[in-house]
């Protein structure tokens, strides 16, 4: 899997995944400073990647699987499930527009904002479509 991330006051803010799978786990802590935010639209099959990539920095890690198989953006439809971190404290708007075929999101009770319009599509979510929750 491979993470693009940037560093923001406090820690890691994760952009955006590839992998192989449609379940993606994020690590609690890359490059020694804890993963503390997913940034907004991360999964969403609707962020610009040329230009919210730019200066981003990468981080990987082989699990093994990706031998003879081509790693793909992790977003939109191709996502099925995502697992947080417990340091995970922000979910950035629009995190999962476009996600249809989410269907399960595991995170910790350390998670304090989750902004606007978090879960577009299928996916079962605390906050449902179209709840805002303001930090």
């Amino acid at each position: 899997m491979k993470i693009y991330y940037r560093e923001k006051s406090g820690g890691i803010e994760i952009l955006r995944c590839f992998g192989i799978e449609g379940r993606v786990e994020i690590p609690g802590m890359i490059d020694d400073k804890l993963v503390i935010s997913a940034a907004p639209y991360a999964f969403s099959s609707h962020m610009d990647e040329k230009e919210d990539l730019k200066n981003a920095s990468l981080w990987e890690v082989s699990d093994g699987l990706e031998f003879g198989r081509e790693e793909h953006v992790l977003a939109g439809n191709d996502v099925e499930e995502i697992v947080f971190p417990y340091t995970l404290k922000e979910i950035g708007r629009y995190i999962f527009y476009g996600c249809g075929n989410l269907k399960k999101l595991e995170f910790s009770d350390r998670l304090w904002c989750i902004y606007r319009l978090p879960c577009i599509g299928e996916a079962d979510c605390a906050y449902g479509a179209g709840k805002e929750v303001w930090c």
